[in-house]
């Protein structure tokens, strides 16, 4: 089993609800502590506690983390749309670890035999401030699993056209895990330490279609009900909160991007992998992980996808369907 940390900014988009069952129901991983980042670190925590517990992983220690950016900065506040019908009163999903998620990082790291991958899903605060904190925990890391950023952002969408309007070079900003915090994100690519990044242009080819989403309504499986409400939830909210932006109204899918990122955790069958040299930088204004043609590699990178094969796991997984 592959020892993880995983760190997620759960509550905001659904995938990351998703992301948190499938980690569970793959017996390739051992989830040693979910840690949250982000406005609502605490409500954040709350979700992933309740969710864990309708799952039957109520051990597993639950810690809310940063809740400010590493310079000090606040995150921009974002709708928890995943909190809406789920966590229903003050005290639904407690109690969390009394630890900041940081010092958690940090002690599961240094009390561990083995190397611990960190797989970080939402705004990468968390570990870039453990690592601010304890460099030495550096040689306890495996790697780190990353989604966010982008290589080619022009291709973001690119087939569906649903941002045709949103010129290329500006299609990155779709991309809010590193865009959150780029000084977070700096760090863990300046960190020495390997690194798997799944970007934004694959990532995004992954909504599930209409078809799916009836199967996973036939789930019987005990989280299908609280999964699918989620679904239903974060599509109303993102049709919303597109509605005046220059994107298609079918741009309000349930997009797969932390999932994605957590199965190749544990397999890369259904995905292409290369090796980059990725510079941490800015063009017109958006964070960017850019690639540098003549530098030796510093980072894996997912290029493409067999999104076919991977929604397959994905459906047995988290549902417990096979997709027709």
């Amino acid at each position: 089993m592959i020892p993880i940390i995983l760190d997620t900014d759960i509550g905001t988009d659904v995938d990351d609800a998703l992301a948190l069952t499938l980690a569970v129901g793959s017996p390739e991983i051992d989830i040693l502590a979910v840690t949250t980042v982000g406005v609502d670190s605490c409500l954040r925590g709350r979700i992933a506690r309740k969710l864990l517990r309708v799952l039957g992983r109520d051990e597993i220690p639950v810690a809310a983390g940063c809740d400010r950016r590493l310079d000090g900065g606040e995150f921009k506040p974002m709708p928890m749309s995943s909190a809406r019908g789920f966590i229903e009163n003050e005290q639904d999903g407690l109690p969390l670890q009394e630890q900041h998620a940081v010092d958690l990082i940090i002690d599961l790291l240094q009390g561990a035999n083995a190397k611990i991958t960190l797989v970080l899903i939402g705004p990468v605060t968390n570990a870039a401030m453990a690592l601010k904190r304890r460099p030495q925990i550096k040689e306890k890391i495996e790697r780190f699993v990353v989604m966010g950023g982008s290589i080619h952002p022009k291709d973001i969408l690119r087939e569906e056209g649903w941002l045709k309007w949103v010129p290329g070079f500006l299609r990155a900003g779709v991309e809010t895990n590193l865009n959150t915090d780029p000084a977070a994100a700096e760090v863990i690519l300046n960190s020495g330490i390997p690194i798997l990044l799944v970007p934004a242009e694959v990532t995004f080819r992954t909504y599930l279609a209409e078809q799916e989403r009836a199967q996973f309504r036939q789930s019987t499986a005990p989280q299908s009900a609280a999964l699918n409400h989620m679904c239903d939830e974060f599509e109303a909210m993102l049709a919303e909160s597109t509605a005046r932006m220059p994107v298609d109204r079918r741009f309000a899918q349930v997009y797969l991007h932390d999932p994605l990122t957590v199965a190749t955790v544990f397999t890369q069958d259904f995905v292409t992998v290369e090796a980059f040299h990725l510079r941490p930088g800015k063009r017109f204004g958006v964070f960017r992980t850019l690639p540098q043609d003549r530098l030796p590699a510093n980072a894996l990178v997912v290029t493409d996808l067999d999104g076919t094969a991977f929604k397959r796991l994905f459906a047995e997984r988290v549902f417990g369907v096979t997709l027709r």
